[in-house]
């Protein structure tokens, strides 16, 4: 009987033949099965090395392809969160104080002013009481007034005193009117009140040719104000007081003009003065007459 291949002889023979046929040896290392009747895979590995020859040597690198084109640009990421807040800075040194100025010169002195001695000087007092004189020498009435004198130097080295006068006045009894056509008058009942105001000036001459008359600008004078009595005119006795005061070297005499004009409700006026205008008639019709 003939006796049938067996599968290991099949498989062997087939691995035989593909490495013959250049099929190599993994074909052979992966299918033909080792047992002790089958052809080990080292005998059909030499086979197979046989028959393919030695393996050549590698053949030099080919050369570097062409770069392949960019590709697309990519989406833009999103915004990271922003860092915390660093820690404020120290504060800078305060710078130092400049040094203070020099101090300026000081300015020039002015010139001196004109002496108050060439100025108008005015001096008033107030409240004189005393008595007032009529054209009969007689105190006709008692005067309450206010006075005002001003002092004017003049060229010559004299002194022009100019003075103003206002108030009132009270008639006394029993005694001559201040203005009668004769002397002595029709007696006065008194008891008349009635207001006065006027003027009067006078020189105080220099001593001596291109000489001033002395002149104390800051004097007092007590008895320019004071309450006078007599028969002569307070006004005169309030005058040689303040020559006396501010001319210590020069003696009053009298005034050169004089103006004063006197008036009643219903007893009359007067105007008693020395210039033309005003100067009485013997008859006093021009001046007038208080008839208190």
């Amino acid at each position: 009987m003939k006796r049938k291949p067996s599968i290991a002889g099949v498989l062997a023979a087939s691995a035989l033949f593909l490495a013959l046929a250049g099929g190599g040896a993994y074909a052979a290392d992966s299918y033909i099965i080792t047992s002790t009747h089958q052809i080990k895979p080292s005998v059909l590995k030499k086979l197979a090395n046989d028959v393919r020859g030695p393996r050549g040597t590698r053949g030099p690198a080919g050369p570097q392809g062409a770069a392949g084109q960019q590709g697309a640009q990519g989406q833009q990421g999103q915004q990271g969160t922003g860092g915390a807040t660093g820690p404020q800075g120290l504060q800078g040194n305060q710078g130092l104080q400049g040094n203070q100025g020099l101090q300026g010169n000081q300015g020039l002195q002015g010139n001196p002013g004109p002496s108050g001695v060439n100025s108008p000087l005015v001096y008033t007092y107030t409240d004189s009481v005393g008595p007032d004189s009529g054209n009969c020498g007689n105190a006709w009435a008692t005067d309450t007034y206010d006075r005002t004198f001003v002092v004017q130097p003049q060229s010559d080295g004299s002194f022009t005193v100019f003075e103003t006068v206002t108030g009132t006045f009270l008639t006394s009894a029993a005694v001559s009117q201040p203005n009668p056509a004769s002397c002595p008058g029709t007696s006065q009942g008194g008891g008349v009140t009635g207001n006065f105001y006027g003027s009067e000036s006078w020189t105080v001459p220099a001593p001596a040719p291109g000489e001033s008359a002395d002149f104390a600008p800051n004097a007092t004078c007590s008895g320019c104000s004071a309450q006078t009595t007599g028969t002569t005119s307070s006004n005169d006795q309030g005058n040689a007081a303040f020559e006396a005061a501010f001319f210590p070297g020069s003696t009053y005499n009298s005034v050169s003009n004089y103006d004063f004009v006197y008036t009643t409700p219903s007893s009359g006026s007067w105007i008693d003065s020395n210039t033309p205008m005003n100067n009485d008639t013997a008859d006093g019709s021009l001046g007038g007459n208080i008839t208190g």
